[in-house]
């Protein structure tokens, strides 16, 4: 008789099954040898397979350190000429979202605050090659420390925008502060194909006409970082800025140097 693991996140594993890379990296910090991801370490039934067994203060004395490793890196990298005029804003909401910020997904290792940090710094970058304003800034900043922070998994997750955007408009509430409609509706047609959202935002009369080029801006950076998902995961041909296509090279080097770390 086969021993099977008890039901996980809706599969079932089975001796000798090969678990599929995108579990596996549910603990990256374990190595990627690791031959069961289990969200609950009490076997239900016996098991014939050798699982690593973790110390979870280790783990999360890891994950503290590699953190820490990835906040220094990504100061450097505030070095560059590319990310010099954009260094102010950036550290501000990389603080921010440090310090105020609940992510629902905690052991994800796709949709992290880290990935949200790089993609802070992209549209930022952006943001000022083109030219936008402070507001418009702000805007693009708040958007991007808060996309991800409502996702229930790693996957596609249709409706993570809409969370995530009741999220901050709650936050700004609660605690007194300034809520700006524009940065709303982008967070919450982000994860949308851009017919629905740029659809939603063109008819709607509470968002200002810049808020398309946001959306799109903010697209293009949060896409950018797709890099993280594996070398084919960004088609450039979806990106809608001339500046994001120049940032192509950037955003590999900034994921291969945090990487690193």
């Amino acid at each position: 008789m086969i021993s099977r693991m008890p039901d996980t996140a809706g599969y079932n594993w089975y001796e000798g099954m090969e678990v599929p890379s995108n579990v596996i990296a549910k603990f990256p910090v374990c190595g990627g040898h690791m031959e069961l991801w289990v969200r609950s370490f009490v076997f239900i039934e016996e098991v014939n397979i050798e699982v690593k067994r973790i110390n979870l203060d280790e783990v999360k004395n890891i994950i503290d350190i590699k953190i820490k490793e990835n906040k220094m890196f990504l100061k450097q990298i505030m070095n560059d000429p590319i990310c010099q005029p954009v260094s102010k804003y950036y550290e501000q909401w990389c603080e921010f979202m440090d310090k105020n910020i609940e992510f629902w997904l905690k052991d994800s290792v796709k949709h992290t605050k880290e990935h949200c940090s790089r993609v802070l710094l992209l549209a930022l970058i952006i943001a000022h090659q083109i030219g936008l304003s402070d507001e418009e800034i702000y805007v693009l900043s708040i958007v991007a420390i808060f996309h991800d922070s409502r996702r229930i998994d790693d996957w596609l997750d249709k409706g993570h925008g809409k969370r995530a955007a009741q999220y901050y408009k709650n936050y700004c509430k609660e605690n007194d502060m300034h809520f700006n409609v524009n940065a709303y509706y982008i967070m919450q047609y982000h994860d949308q194909d851009d017919r629905v959202g740029l659809w939603e935002i063109e008819k709607s009369s509470f968002v200002d006409e810049r808020c398309i080029l946001m959306y799109k801006i903010f697209k293009d950076a949060d896409g950018l970082d797709r890099l993280r998902l594996g070398p084919d995961a960004l088609n450039v041909n979806m990106l809608r800025t001339e500046e994001a296509h120049k940032l192509v090279d950037f955003a590999k080097y900034i994921l291969k140097r945090s990487e690193e770390v």
